[in-house]
């Protein structure tokens, strides 16, 4: 496991980009099926998770955060380098299972369980 760790700006830059890929994405609005997972900001996660879960597992394991952050959401290694993205998805990995799910990533963008 990695002790490295990432600040508080970086998840708070990695936040912003989320949202705006989400809204970009034309994922504003509340899906029939996702209810549960729109609603901050007016924003449905539930399009961009599946469009970020290449293998259609329904959680996203670190390849795929690292090929988010890289391609999808357009953050280079500057701003993110790849030895923290372990750290990164420990703060969204709250029930500890070693991948993101939907819930999970929700969570993370209403700022349950990581104080910036």
């Amino acid at each position: 496991m990695c002790s490295c760790s990432i600040a508080g700006q970086t998840v708070k830059k990695i936040k912003n980009c989320i949202l705006r890929a989400a809204q970009l994405g034309g994922v504003s609005g509340i899906l029939r099926d996702a209810r549960p997972y729109a609603g901050w900001s007016g924003v449905d996660l539930t399009l961009l998770f599946r469009r970020l879960d290449k293998d259609r597992s329904g959680e996203l394991e670190i390849d795929e955060v690292k090929a988010a952050l890289r391609r999808v959401l357009r953050i280079p290694p500057s701003v993110v380098p790849d030895y923290q993205i372990q750290s990164f998805c420990a703060i969204m990995d709250t029930d500890f299972s070693g991948a993101v799910d939907i819930e999970e990533l929700v969570g993370f963008i209403q700022g349950e369980g990581y104080d910036t």
